[in-house]
């Protein structure tokens, strides 16, 4: 866990922090504008296990931003997500904007 060792429970984690700790998943928040697809600023990046191997998924912040029933069709779509990165250590998958629940 790369950021098992922070105390706070949902930490804010900035760039610094990810290029320092090199992920295997990165999961961003889905952006309801198209044109602020975070898989162009993750190309910028792409030395990072996570982005090499197609393995940076975008969800959508309503179903996991805050404790409400929805919470567990968030969890289902996180664990999902991590499934397929285990599952696939390396996809094919292009680089770029994506469905929410998908790669980026």
């Amino acid at each position: 866990m790369f950021f098992a060792d922070l105390s706070a429970l949902a930490p804010a984690i900035d760039k610094e922090a990810v290029l320092a700790r090199n992920p295997d998943v990165i999961l961003v928040r889905r952006r309801r504008r198209r044109g602020c697809a975070a898989g162009s600023r993750m190309e910028s990046i792409s030395n990072l296990e996570a982005v090499r191997n197609h393995h940076v998924f975008t969800v959508d912040p309503s179903l996991v931003g805050r404790m409400a029933p929805r919470i567990l069709q968030g969890v289902r779509e996180v664990c999902g997500l991590l499934d397929a990165a285990r599952d696939q250590p390396s996809v094919g998958d292009p680089v770029g904007a994506a469905a929410p629940g998908h790669r980026l």
